[in-house]
């Protein structure tokens, strides 16, 4: 079984666990973790990764409750980033009507828009995993589980590296970037993506 917490268009290696163990369960009762990946993404820009965060409301602390925050048009400016970074992407404009789509449809809770973009990335990634979500909080789940829920983490170095792939800033940056999020991969490899998690 792997545990796993909510995430915003997760990194790589979110997905990867996926790839590795079909028996994944997201955590539905923690207390929102601030400056994580539960409402924030780290996307390829022209200059090297950008934060993508998400705003909300600060009103409730059990993630389930955890309302966004309409006021400013973020939907638009991350369309605008996504569209400016991965815009010449082989498989951008196969993918991105979908998850616009999502984010265009204004769920009340992060939880709930979280939950229908990670749905469809499985889908599009072509990943055998069965999902469910936690019906208590458990502080540890012992040696039965693979707990990522705090490992996966943008305040801490990612371990995960993934072969190579194309990525359009490559020749500007002269680098490839390792755990972006899993868009990076889509946008870019299309179908294959499901190659670079197993």
């Amino acid at each position: 079984m792997l545990v796993l917490s909510t995430a915003y268009l997760p990194p790589i290696s979110y997905f990867a666990a996926m790839a590795k163990d079909g028996n994944v369960v997201i955590e539905s009762h923690e207390t929102y973790l601030k400056q994580s990946y539960r409402n924030r993404c780290v996307f390829l820009g022209a200059q090297g990764p950008e934060p993508l965060q998400i705003p909300i409301v600060h009103n409730a602390t059990a993630i389930r409750d955890i309302e966004i925050d309409y006021k400013t048009p973020w939907i638009k400016v991350h369309e605008r980033a996504l569209m400016s970074a991965y815009g010449m992407s082989p498989f951008y404009e196969h993918y991105s009507p979908a998850i616009f789509e999502i984010l265009e449809s204004a769920p009340k809770y992060l939880f709930d828009l979280n939950s229908r973009l990670t749905e469809y990335l499985i889908g599009k990634l072509y990943l055998d995993v069965r999902l469910t979500q936690t019906k208590d909080y458990v502080k540890d789940y012992g040696p039965e589980a693979t707990d990522l829920r705090y490992l996966i983490s943008p305040k801490k170095p990612s371990t995960f590296i993934s072969k190579p792939y194309f990525q359009v800033f490559t020749p500007t940056l002269k680098t490839f970037r390792s755990d972006l999020s899993v868009i990076d991969l889509l946008f870019n490899e299309g179908p294959s993506a499901e190659t670079f998690l197993k």
